[in-house]
């Protein structure tokens, strides 16, 4: 799965990540984003408010890569 996939899929969430999701989704300039780092070069390129947007952005990095993280099967 994608990064973006994963980011939109967390939507719903009540916190910054589902906020920044929200205006990924609705944001039509995106639709050949990719990866985190497109789009955090989106957001430094066209928002004024960008420290939130790049903070929430650097949590969901964090969540997604842990989410893809091999699980430990102890032993």
């Amino acid at each position: 799965m994608t990064f973006l996939r994963w980011l939109k899929q967390q939507s719903d969430r009540s916190d910054a990540v589902g906020d920044l999701a929200r205006d990924v989704l609705a944001d039509k300039c995106l639709k050949y984003v990719r990866t985190a780092e497109g789009l955090r070069a989106h957001i430094r390129s066209h928002s004024c408010e960008i420290s939130g947007a790049l903070r929430a952005l650097d949590k969901a990095v964090r969540e997604f890569g842990a989410s893809k993280a091999p699980i430990s099967r102890g032993g």
